[in-house]
């Protein structure tokens, strides 16, 4: 074991393995590289980010430096627009300024007089006798020219100790204070003392200064601007109250220190940031000197990193990729040494893959033939094509289905194998594929026509699958021919219909016969005769009913089975199939009992079809309930539905069965079950009628206890679609065709208000009916309907001549879908998405009945208010052509010209009264109805000059139409008769 330890030792250092040794040195350079490389990327991001704050510590000392020469320059302003400014004039302009909230950090803003040696007592006296007995002009002592500042707001606190004190006597202040005279330009001083500091921490300080010249001298050259030197608006800052109110409450990522001029002195620093002894101390990684020339002067900023800052950017990742390096380094040294170590056994590995491989390449090969021999062996076929359409391959089921030879075909769109009707689709639909991904006919199984090489047509099974092959999209279709399928299911159809027909008759024959021999009508029966005649009594009974659920069945499957659909009251019809059952239910000993009822709901359903599914449900119930039991029926509002159950106390419904129960002829597969008797037709025959109808049906069950079926219906709601509408005398007719009952209701009232006759039916079966019927000038549609989709009723009437053109508004929450589904082939249809705008809605209706019913009766509205107009307008919709008149002048000229059927007249006109109009209105237009239209009170007198009074306060839509539409329906009445 030691020998072995020593030997794997020794082969570290061996010379074959020398790849290992340089691919170890090799990890450690690029660790080392990439350790560099972090390091480096973290000084240039802090270098970025340093360069960043260091230039928003320099902006914003220069902004509230410019903040503060707009202060200056507004008490100048002041100065300018007054020929004198008293003290509290500037008090209330330095109180406007909120210095404290909005320029935290400035001390004051004042204003110092310039004072000639003549006039120095003068100006003390004067001081004093506004209100300062103590003022005193300082420092004393003789000068050629004197200042004192007498305003300084807030005059409050420190500035106190600066009222009165002469800038000039101190030569930094002076300096500054004679370039600003000079120039004309705001000045900053160099570092001072403020007069201010009087107590407290002394800080360095320096003042702002605005010249102010006197009106009306000449400011040329220098000498002239003395001449003409009134004083000084001025602020007065100590640099660090003026910092903190800069930077805020929070310290900056840098530190910078502030000198006054262009060196960095002890004696000329103003201001430094380092603030915590760990700063005092630390050596900063950062550093720069930026200079802020501002005002004539110059100040010299150092800005320095904090540690807080630079540990920001001291990368956690510096010591893991040390130790990540030195670790993977050794890793893959001791992994190489491995590999080399068993390099030999490596090889023989290679040799074995390569073997296996080679193996591999024969399965594949036969697996490929073995799939191939399917494919060709499929009675399906199979065809492939590219993104274009075009064929990529066939194999023979696909060649002998169309008549095709591969040459003939590859290469070749597939739309040949279509019938031409269809060609022009089939780009479309991989077009808005490509384009929006919506896919309406790729993974969907459907039938379709196909067309042979000789032109003929065929139905078949088209199965369309999307796969990738070399990134790009291919796709798979199965073809099944199914004419021989068609053919035996129309036969099929074709048989029970003949069959279930021609035994109706025989059935009825010997049903009857039956009955006649059972009652005695032909004699006296043995009793053993009578026994055996009952036998076949029920069994024809039984085959009676097999027969009417066959051709049920076959109506619905078909589409044949014809709905009568009208608002009926629920529980009559409950209680009337109660009745009809109790007998059923006596003669199994089983009680029929209503536990639960509803009051004054109405459901929308045809009556005979619902006493079906009700019988159904009961029927069921009482045969599989025990004797002596009770059915229980419950009727319960659960809105927006209503709910009737059915409850029997029997077996239950077997748990394997349940999936089935509403498939056609199932059964539970007991004795019991079969001997209740029963097609197997019921319960399927029962959800297509409730389906049908507008409802769902479904059930609970637990073995042992029980069954409970139950079915859901819209509430109808009673209320009249029409009861705010009124229609005009040949208005144009429009069809709404919408399963939801409320919004149903909702667009018969906004096109029946709008003086639109509007029908309504909720299934598209309806809607074909009525069309066939009646002519509609045109009809809304939703897409989904119970019995059909709203795309297939569109294609079904493009198709026919008497509706080819009619106008089609789609009302859906899924227009997009409909849309592409539709994919521009049709014209004259909108669409209008869920929830309903009414403005929109009408005007589509109104665009697309543009030409239909020309009559558009007249209608002048005096009325002097042109938003109330608009408002009556918008209340009698698109029916009537409106003019508007806002004098008297206006309305007796348009009276005079212009033939009106209705004058709609306020009373209160800018120019008169309207009963002032209605005089010129009887005799120029006598046949013309006036609808007066105020808010006044109208006398009884009054009332009897016209034919309407309407009030402004409540006034309706449906008050409105009337009033208009008596005058226009007598019209339309006289013209008929004559």
């Amino acid at each position: 074991m030691k020998n072995l330890r020593l030997a794997q030792l020794n082969f570290f250092f061996q010379r074959r393995n020398r790849v290992a040794w340089f691919i170890l040195l090799a990890c450690l350079i690029l660790m080392l590289l990439a350790w560099y490389g972090v390091r480096a990327q973290e000084t240039r991001n802090a270098q970025v980010q340093f360069n960043l704050h260091v230039q928003d510590v320099i902006d914003s000392i220069e902004d509230r430096l410019r903040q503060h020469e707009q202060i200056l320059l507004g008490g100048a302003g002041l100065f300018d627009a007054s020929t004198t400014v008293d003290r509290n004039e500037w008090h209330a302009y330095v109180a406007r300024l909120q210095l404290g909230k909005k320029y935290p950090g400035i001390l004051g803003v004042g204003y110092s007089q310039i004072i000639q040696p003549k006039d120095l007592q003068s100006h003390v006296a004067a001081i004093r006798a506004e209100g300062f007995p103590r003022y005193q002009h300082r420092p004393t002592g003789e000068r050629p020219l004197y200042s004192a500042i007498i305003f300084l707001e807030p005059f409050t606190g420190r500035n106190l100790a600066a009222f009165g004190y002469d800038m000039l006597s101190e030569e930094t202040r002076a300096k500054a204070m004679r370039r600003a005279a000079e120039t004309g330009d705001i000045a900053i001083t160099g570092k001072v003392t403020l007069v201010q500091e009087t107590h407290g921490k002394v800080q360095a300080g320096f003042l702002m200064y605005l010249p102010i010249y006197r009106k009306q001298h000449a400011l040329k050259t220098p000498a002239d601007r003395w001449q003409a030197l009134q004083g000084f608006v001025y602020s007065p800052y100590r640099v660090e109250d003026l910092m903190q109110g800069i930077m805020g409450a929070s310290a900056p990522a840098v530190s910078f220190t502030i000198f006054d001029g262009m060196g960095e002195k002890n004696e000329t620093r103003m201001y430094d940031s380092t603030q915590a002894e760990s700063e005092l101390n630390h050596l900063p990684l950062l550093s720069t000197v930026r200079k802020v020339r501002a005002y004539g002067h110059t100040w010299t900023v150092r800005l320095n990193s904090r540690p807080a800052f630079e540990a920001s950017f001291q990368s956690s990742l510096t010591v893991p990729i040390l130790i990540l390096g030195v670790s993977t380094s050794l890793l893959l040294f001791a992994l190489v040494s491995f590999l080399i170590a068993r390099r030999g056994k490596a090889e023989e590995l290679a040799q074995q893959m390569t073997s296996d491989i080679r193996r591999n390449e024969v399965a594949l090969r036969e697996s490929a033939q073995h799939t191939q021999t399917i494919l060709d062996n499929m009675v399906d076929g199979i065809i492939t094509i590219d993104q274009t359409g075009s064929i990529a391959s066939l194999n023979p089921a696909a060649e002998r289905i169309f008549g095709y030879k591969p040459e003939e075909v590859l290469g070749h769109n597939v739309k040949m194998l279509m019938p031409i009707a269809h060609r022009d689709a089939h780009d479309g639909y991989l077009r808005n594929y490509h384009t929006t991904g919506i896919a309406r006919i790729i993974g969907i199984g459907r039938e379709v026509e196909g067309q042979h090489k000789d032109g003929s047509l065929f139905p078949m099974e088209l199965a369309i699958s999307e796969i990738t092959r070399e990134g790009r999209p291919m796709y798979v279709g199965m073809v099944r021919d199914i004419t021989e399928r068609k053919r035996v299911e129309r036969m099929k159809s074709e048989f029970v219909s003949t069959v279930s027909h021609e035994l109706r008759t025989p059935l009825t024959s010997i049903s009857g016969a039956l009955g006649l021999v059972s009652g005695g009508a032909l004699g006296e029966v043995t009793p053993q005769a009578r026994e055996m005649i009952g036998i076949a009594y029920k069994n024809c009974q039984r085959l009676t009913y097999l027969i009417n659920d066959l051709l049920d069945m076959e109506k619905i499957t078909s589409g044949k089975l014809h709905f009568d659909m009208h608002a009926y009251a629920l529980m009559p019809m409950v209680e009337q199939a109660l009745q009809a059952n109790r007998d059923y239910g006596t003669e199994r000993n089983v009680t029929l009992n209503l536990v639960q009822t509803v009051s004054n709901i109405e459901v929308r359903v045809d009556n005979q079809r619902l006493m079906q599914v009700l019988a159904n449900l009961l029927s069921n119930a009482i045969k599989f309930s025990p004797k002596d039991e009770v059915v229980e029926i419950a009727v319960e509002h659960k809105a927006p539905y209503v709910r009737v159950s059915v409850r029997d106390h029997g077996p239950g419904i077997p748990e394997a069965f349940r999936d089935r129960i509403f498939q056609k002829f199932a059964q539970a597969d007991s004795s019991d079950t079969r001997q209740k008797g029963g097609t197997g037709l019921g319960l399927a025959i029962t959800r297509e009628l409730v389906e049908r109808m507008g409802g769902q049906i479904g059930f609970e069950s637990k073995d042992g206890e029980g069954a409970c079926f139950f079915f859901d219906l819209p509430v109808w709601h009673a209320a009249s679609v029409g009861s705010e509408s009124i229609v005009l005398p040949n208005a144009p007719r429009i069809l709404v065709v919408e399963d939801e009952p409320d919004v149903a209701r909702l667009l018969g009232l906004l096109l029946g208000r709008s003086g639109y006759a509007v029908d309504i039916v909720a299934s598209g079966t309806a809607a074909l009916e009525a069309l066939q019927n009646q002519v509609y000038d045109a009809m809304t549609l939703d897409l989904m309907l119970p019995d059909m989709s709203g795309i297939e009723i569109i294609r079904q009437l493009r198709e026919q001549q008497n509706t080819l053109d009619l106008p089609i508004i789609v009302v859906s929450a899924k227009v997009e879908a409909g849309q592409l589904a539709l994919s521009g082939d049709f014209y004259g249809v909108d669409w209008l998405a869920k929830p309903i705008d009414e403005t929109r809605l009408l005007g589509v209706v109104d665009q697309l009945l543009e030409g239909v019913n020309q009559l558009h009766p007249r209608v002048l509205h005096v009325e002097d208010d042109v938003d109330l107009h608009r408002v009556i307008r918008a209340m009698v919709g698109g029916r009537f052509d409106f003019e508007l008149a806002t004098t008297l002048y206006e309305a007796r000229i348009r009276i005079a010209l212009e033939r009106f059927d209705v004058v709609i007249l306020d009373l209160n006109l800018p120019d008169g009264s309207g009963w002032d109009l209605l005089t010129e209105i009887r005799t120029i237009q006598a046949e013309a109805r006036v609808v007066i239209l105020t808010g006044s009170d109208i006398s009884p007198e009054e009332m009897n000059r016209v034919e309407s009074i309407l009030f402004k306060t409540q006034i309706s839509p449906r008050q409105l139409l009337a009033a208009i539409n008596t005058r226009i329906q007598s019209d339309t009445n006289k013209g008929n008769a004559s």
